[in-house]
């Protein structure tokens, strides 16, 4: 693949390691600062279905990264979970405070350093926006009940803003992965309404068939210098290397 070269690495480096394909792993660990074991499948009362897939074990997953001085995270979600699974699960009192707490227990449970959340639409407005705030707010006072360092990251996209607020997530979260924008256009003004580059992670993907958002080195850079981190997905296909 290609190199991509940040002149230190003091800002997040995310990359998704797929529990069905460990086509990439391991990674280069030095060139990242954080990895998602993907994923754990949810289901609609609250409990798990395991992860999709036994191409990595996600407990070694997170032990080689500590052992590396990376972070490691539990993520769920992604493209094509039903909205009915989602509404089910943060509509209900008693269901979101089982999820939660499974879901606290499976971060425990293989050594995580914390949580990516990656629901996203199906269509458009499928599930509520006041809800997922609300959930939201829940799962992270649970988390950071247990332990304040822990790390809870989001996914948002633009067309999702119906059902996923940024701003109003942004106290619940350590970090906003905003993907798809190529072009640079909106993330600047994200960053400020949702507390400053730090908080934003500019999404890639590194797939051979979504070229379009294949990073390069002019917009990595722009990224730097604007004090965003990155996160690189699909990098089952392809690892970035970033020296520092």
């Amino acid at each position: 693949g290609d190199t991509w070269v940040f002149s230190n690495l003091n800002r997040e480096v995310m990359v998704s390691q797929p529990t069905w394909d460990g086509t990439g792993y391991p990674p280069q660990w030095n060139a990242i600062t954080e990895i998602n074991v993907f994923r754990l499948l949810v289901n609609p009362d609250g409990t798990f279905g395991g992860y999709d897939g036994s191409a990595v074990n996600p407990q070694s997953v997170c032990q080689a990264a500590h052992a590396n001085g990376v972070k490691c995270m539990v993520a769920f979600g992604g493209a094509g979970v039903p909205a009915s699974t989602i509404t089910s699960i943060i509509s209900n009192s008693k269901t979101s405070a089982k999820f939660i707490n499974n879901l606290l227990n499976q971060v425990q449970a293989i050594g995580a350093d914390g949580v990516h959340v990656d629901w996203e639409n199906t269509a458009q407005c499928d599930f509520s926006s006041t809800l997922y705030t609300a959930f939201m707010k829940s799962l992270s006072t649970a988390l950071w009940a247990k332990n304040p360092n822990y790390i809870i990251d989001l996914t948002y996209a633009d067309w999702e803003s119906c059902s996923i607020n940024p701003v109003a997530l942004s106290p619940y979260v350590t970090h906003i992965l905003y993907m798809f924008d190529p072009s640079h256009s909106s993330s600047a003004s994200l960053a400020a309404e949702i507390g400053g580059p730090s908080k934003l992670e500019v999404g890639y993907d590194l797939s051979p068939d979504l070229n379009y958002y294949v990073p390069t080195p002019s917009n990595l850079q722009a990224d730097y210098q604007a004090g965003y981190g990155v996160f690189f997905w699909d990098t089952n296909y392809m690892t970035p290397t970033i020296y520092s």
